[in-house]
């Protein structure tokens, strides 16, 4: 994939983007951590870079392009993105072309919605484990605290408990996550998400950044923040698993799973997600034609590499 800057101008902006996505040059720094649930992974790579085209080089030293999507050639390296800068929606995104736009946007947001994936299948596949007849007294604390996480009654049982769970904790279809990211933030250049990491406008009454305009009938509403892009995109998902509003996508997503249906039938559970927003049947029928002119599809069924976990942290670098 290339990715094309027209003039000098357009490369100094490029430059510019180390408050970004990108950082300084080829710099790698190993720490402890990770950013997944898998007990074996210990190590994350710190990754900088300082231009689109050390960004480009990375990626295809990672054999890491949209053609190995396609091809299903290589599973997606675990790249996690650590802020959005103001820099991106300000200046970098509207110097690139449209396709180079969306390439960086797609490339950097696919491995922060399959991570988050994942992380609900690993959950989801604890729940599915647990032995009520001979679970000891933490297995039953835990499984309570993650019903209170999950807005379940206190009053359940425990096999209640857990077939409610299993309803709840389960996988975002990669187009659908992608379809709204893009759509809620912009292509990442909304200011919520410069300010916030905000990806998904969730709306919170706690803290939160102000919109321009707020709809007096609704009260003094925010645009919820979070720590890193990554935040975002695990509180997305716990909403529709969660909200009342979205039982009906976990219902048929639910039947789908049963079925064994394939892709879990993306286009049929996003006529479920009209109250999202209030532009309702308008805002299904945006989402459909951002998965279609995309080809969002085609993520479905995209694995995520091992190892190693690499963490796209801004950095400046002096002249």
């Amino acid at each position: 994939m290339k990715f094309s800057l027209k003039n000098e101008k357009n490369q100094a902006i490029a430059v510019f983007l180390i408050g970004s996505f990108i950082l300084s040059g080829v710099e790698y720094v190993r720490f402890d951590g990770f950013f997944s649930s898998r007990a074996d992974i210990s190590e994350v790579e710190e990754v900088r870079f300082s231009s689109v085209d050390a960004l480009q080089s990375f990626f295809m030293r990672q054999g890491y392009s949209l053609a190995s999507w396609r091809e299903r050639a290589q599973p997606v390296p675990r790249l996690i993105l650590t802020s959005i800068p103001t820099a991106w929606g300000e200046d970098v995104a509207s110097a690139l072309t449209v396709e180079d736009k969306k390439a960086v946007f797609l490339m950097l947001a696919l491995p922060l919605v399959l991570v988050s994936n994942e992380e609900l299948m690993e959950l989801r596949a604890r729940v599915q484990n647990f032995d009520d007849r001979n679970a000891g007294l933490q297995d039953r604390k835990w499984l309570q605290a993650l019903s209170g996480q999950y807005q379940l009654e206190k009053s359940l049982s425990d096999p209640q408990r857990v077939h409610q769970l299993l309803e709840r904790i389960d996988l975002i279809p990669t187009s659908i996550a992608l379809a709204q990211m893009i759509e809620e933030s912009g292509w990442g250049t909304s200011r919520f998400a410069a300010e916030g990491n905000a990806l998904f406008g969730q709306w919170t009454y706690k803290g939160g950044l102000k919109p321009q305009q707020q709809r007096e009938e609704m009260g003094d509403y925010r645009i919820r923040a979070f720590e890193t892009p990554l935040d975002s995109v695990r509180a997305y998902m716990l909403n529709l698993n969660t909200n009342p509003a979205y039982s009906a996508f976990r219902q048929k997503r639910a039947a789908f799973r049963q079925a064994g249906k394939k892709g879990r039938g993306a286009f049929e559970l996003i006529k479920t997600l009209g109250a999202y927003s209030e532009r309702g049947e308008d805002y299904i029928g945006t989402l459909k034609s951002i998965i279609l002119a995309n080809d969002l599809l085609m993520f479905e069924n995209t694995l995520l590499q091992e190892k190693p976990i690499y963490s796209l942290k801004p950095s400046l670098v002096s002249d």
